[in-house]
């Protein structure tokens, strides 16, 4: 039995807002230790990453490169026998990647570093024992991902359990067009596919699943479960499970203007909203006037009274009560 434990999106980033003391930056490697350790202590050498390691595209922050390079020197020394294998993402990237024209990536350096860091996103592959994995990284484009997609299915094998790491806009909930669908026929030889990119941590069918992100990264995540998978590999779509972590990092939090925080509230990133405006006296008083649990012939009595001069309003309510 060959388990591996799988996670996504980390976007390790020394962030400027909610960022005392550089504390976003340091739960992002502190996850990574984390993940290092548990695998060790539960015996799995396999560590999956679909993507997004990184979170600034283009221009990368030193302290964030830095950190993750300690981490992964400290945590590859520790453990020897785990790999980790990664496709890169788009905000691991230097530039918009094309099927012709690959953009490089700051997932890269890891590689040409650390020897148990592999990169599979120039058709990358694996083959142990049973099982194959493949990766396919993040293209601006359906039709190249698509492309590279038909490109990988011929390298799969009935004889294998194929699986393959992505990181493309697969169920996302969002009011945009899909890359592509999870029931897509392209990906009917894959026993198993662990998609990045979208940080909801769900499972879509019997075996595509969003990985999504294992902490709280900007307001779209509240409310939010997160975490990491775990998996064997010789028997993926009947073991894959969800590990909650979501209250183990701090979480994005709404609280109202002028609350008081709780001790619990105060270790979260905190958004305040505006207290809601209470109604003055003479809505409520309006509202007292016209309630549907007064009597027809009351209602109207006050509409006319508001409503009508004075000189105008015996008669008229009089009418008025007599088409009830």
């Amino acid at each position: 039995m060959e388990k591996a434990l799988i996670f996504s999106d980390l976007h390790v980033h020394n962030y400027k807002n909610f960022n005392e003391d550089g504390r976003r930056l340091k739960n992002g490697i502190a996850f990574l230790d984390y993940i290092f350790k548990l695998a060790n202590a539960n015996g799995i050498k396999i560590i999956l990453m679909p993507g997004d390691l990184f979170n600034n595209m283009q221009i990368m922050a030193t302290k964030a490169v830095n950190a993750v390079a300690v981490c992964f020197k400290r945590n590859f020394d520790l453990y020897p026998d785990i790999i980790m294998i990664s496709v890169s993402g788009n905000h691991d990237m230097a530039e918009v990647n094309l099927i012709d024209k690959p953009a490089e990536s700051a997932l890269e350096y890891l590689q040409n570093i650390f020897p148990q860091f592999c990169l599979f996103d120039d058709r990358g592959s694996m083959c142990q024992g049973n099982f194959q994995i493949f990766g396919i990284p993040y293209f601006e484009h359906p039709e190249h991902f698509r492309a590279r997609l038909e490109e990988t299915i011929k390298l799969t094998d009935k004889d294998h359990i194929n699986i393959l790491l992505m990181h493309q806009t697969v169920g996302s909930g969002l009011p945009i067009e899909d890359d592509i669908t999870p029931d897509d026929p392209l990906f009917d030889p894959f026993t198993l596919v662990l998609n990045g990119h979208i940080h909801n941590c769900e499972q879509l069918t019997d075996k595509f699943i969003n990985v999504g992100s294992p902490m709280h990264r900007d307001a779209g995540d509240i409310g939010k479960q997160k975490g990491f998978w775990i998996v064997d590999l010789d028997n993926s779509v009947e073991s894959i499970a969800f590990k909650d972590i979501t209250d183990k990092y701090p979480q994005f939090i709404h609280v109202e203007q002028g609350q008081p925080l709780t001790n619990w509230e105060k270790e979260q990133y905190v958004i305040y909203i505006p207290a809601p405006i209470a109604d003055s006296v003479k809505d409520q008083k309006l509202a007292e006037k016209f309630s549907t649990s007064l009597a027809p012939a009351e209602i109207l009595k006050n509409y006319c009274t508001e409503v009508l001069p004075k000189e105008e309003l015996k008669d008229k309510l009089a009418y008025g009560l007599t088409l009830i």
